[in-house]
């Protein structure tokens, strides 16, 4: 079965990107596999170390696991890579993350936790 995609247009380097309208499960499970594989454990248990950059890490697998194709201005193939995406333009970046398939939040098991520091907490009576 092949995915349905849609074709964006970057607005600086007007490349031609086709963008999946779903991720697959195994996309899912290896964007987040760069979180778990940032933080490395001692034999007790405790954190030893986190790769910082995991977030980053994570957004830029997120895009490449959504592309389908990239072509140039001019028509030519260009290799869907890390690399490829880390030498858009941060607008152009910034454009194609929002054109990336969208998780149900329903389903989600990994959305964030919700931020308490904005809630009012209830004082003691």
């Amino acid at each position: 079965m092949e995915r349905t995609s849609k074709e964006i247009t970057l607005p600086v380097s007007k490349y031609k990107i086709q963008v999946y309208d779903y991720y697959l499960r195994g996309d899912r499970v290896a964007i987040e596999r760069i979180m778990t594989d940032s933080v490395e454990m001692t034999g007790e248990g405790k954190i030893s170390s986190v790769k910082t950059s995991y977030r980053y890490d994570m957004e830029d697998e997120a895009v490449v696991r959504a592309i389908a194709s990239i072509k140039s201005d001019v028509g030519a193939e260009i290799v869907v890579s890390v690399e490829s995406i880390r030498a858009l333009s941060e607008e152009d970046y910034e454009f194609l993350k929002t054109k990336l398939p969208k998780q149900d939040e329903k389903k989600s098991t990994t959305k964030p936790s919700e931020d308490i520091s904005v809630k009012p907490q209830k004082s003691g009576e």
